[in-house]
């Protein structure tokens, strides 16, 4: 009996042994620590409504999201489109760019992109730049860079702008262009 006590106290430090090896898994890797604050969704939609209507959706294929409570962002890497809705509910400008980054706390999103940014509206209107700011608070997209804007009549283009979010009401700071200018009469007095 003594005998079989023995070998079941060997045979019990051998299961223990064993059952207590951690195995590197590329699933787990106990050496390896993750980054718990950041967050990543493919695939993704955000709706923005003020007083229950929507005002703007975002839909972007990846999404990163920081959850810093000092600085939490969402970052659009791989593309995103913006839709900016007027008070019917009716998509009436929209926004393109293969960036883009959201910042929580100062309610911006700036889009930026080498190839440029393209912000349209429901006239054909468009308007080009490497770099856009969405201020939502302002209700406002306004830019320091070089802009490009193209409508039926006009070509114009210049540095710095600023709109209203359905893109109907903007300025140019330092503009030029090309201009149809009507023919004018020299007034006698």
């Amino acid at each position: 009996m003594r005998q079989f006590s023995n070998h079941f106290y060997i045979l019990l430090v051998i299961f223990t042994l064993i059952s207590c090896v951690v195995e590197n898994t590329p699933d787990f890797d106990p050496t390896v620590q993750k980054d718990m604050s950041l967050e990543v969704a493919k695939e993704v939609e955000i709706f923005y409504s003020d007083s229950a209507k929507l005002k703007a959706k975002i839909d972007g294929r990846v999404m990163r999201r920081s959850v810093d409570r000092a600085n939490p962002y969402d970052e659009f890497d791989e593309g995103v489109v913006v839709h900016f809705y007027n008070e019917e509910g009716v998509a009436d400008s929209h926004l393109f760019s293969d960036y883009a980054i959201r910042y929580d706390n100062k309610n911006m999103v700036i889009a930026r992109d080498p190839s440029g940014v393209v912000l349209t509206n429901t006239e054909g209107d468009s308007l080009i730049s490497t770099e856009l700011l969405w201020l939502n608070e302002e209700n406002k997209i306004t830019t320091d860079k070089f802009v490009y804007i193209r409508t039926a009549d006009r070509k114009i283009w210049g540095q710095g702008f600023e709109s209203n979010m359905d893109f109907t009401k903007g300025k140019i700071r330092a503009v030029e262009g090309e201009l149809e200018v009507e023919d004018f009469n020299d007034s006698e007095d």
